[in-house]
């Protein structure tokens, strides 16, 4: 509906309120990051739960200091105490009592019975959850449309419904992998596309152009692209993040 001048130029706080700038409102239902395995995905989110917890920018973007819980459905727990060690010794901060909370899972099938008010109880006192990798919530076919749709509709209406948001990990394949996966593959390759649909935003995590003749090959693989593959919540275009990968300090740093 039109609205006059006077109150067009009244700006409503909610529509500037960003979890993650450009990428995440409180209502935003999900985020997803992806990439080949061994990249850097599961990095990424630890790193991510420690900044959100802490209100620290993500590279370039502002974020909302938020109560966060990363769920883990792979690894052992001692990988990842020994991860998030790491950040805890390179960090100047440590997020305050109660806003950075872990779990490791097996698995929990979201569309299995009783699931849904399990995740609903178990959400309850976060802001924002890390789901990472997605595939143990989503349960077997997890590739499949038909699954994806159905999980997608299920997590979304849970997030709206109890006023969370979630960003979710994913692995994605192509059939060769020395060819380069493309932002714009997101949308099109098999077990990531009909995520990405419903997602507010997308992140590509792939080698970079950058590594160069002169990189040792064991190095190659440390040196990597953050695309913002869909950032349906940005107001301005996003530029793709150049990045290396610090192993021993767990550690992205821009190039």
């Amino acid at each position: 509906m039109p609205k006059e001048l006077l109150d067009f130029m009244e700006r409503d706080s909610s529509e500037t309120e960003y979890i993650i700038e450009q990428l995440l409102r409180p209502d935003s239902g999900y985020g997803i990051i992806a990439g080949r395995t061994g990249l850097g995905k599961t990095n990424m989110v630890l790193n991510l739960s420690f900044w959100l917890a802490l209100g620290k920018a993500f590279f370039n973007l502002n974020m909302r200091r938020s109560k966060v819980c990363y769920f883990a459905f792979e690894g052992g727990e001692d990988n990842l105490r020994d991860r998030y060690l790491k950040l805890i010794i390179r960090e100047p901060d440590y997020p305050e009592l109660g806003w950075l909370q872990v779990e490791r899972l097996d698995s929990l099938v979201l569309l299995e019975k009783n699931n849904r008010e399990r995740f609903k109880k178990m959400i309850q006192p976060f802001d924002v959850v890390l789901l990472d990798p997605i595939k143990w919530m989503v349960g077997l076919d997890y590739t499949k449309p038909g699954r994806a749709a159905e999980f997608t509709k299920a997590l979304t209406e849970i997030l709206h419904q109890e006023g969370k948001v979630a960003i979710i990990s994913m692995q994605i394949r192509k059939r060769d992998p020395r060819v380069k996966i493309e932002p714009g593959d997101l949308f099109e390759l098999k077990g990531a596309a009909d995520y990405v649909e419903d997602a507010a935003f997308a992140l590509l995590l792939e080698r970079s152009e950058l590594r160069g003749k002169h990189v040792a090959t064991q190095l190659k693989d440390r040196y990597l692209t953050l695309y913002f593959a869909k950032h349906r919540e940005a107001t301005k275009d996003l530029d793709p993040i150049e990045l290396y990968y610090d192993y021993d300090n767990c550690e992205f740093q821009t190039v």
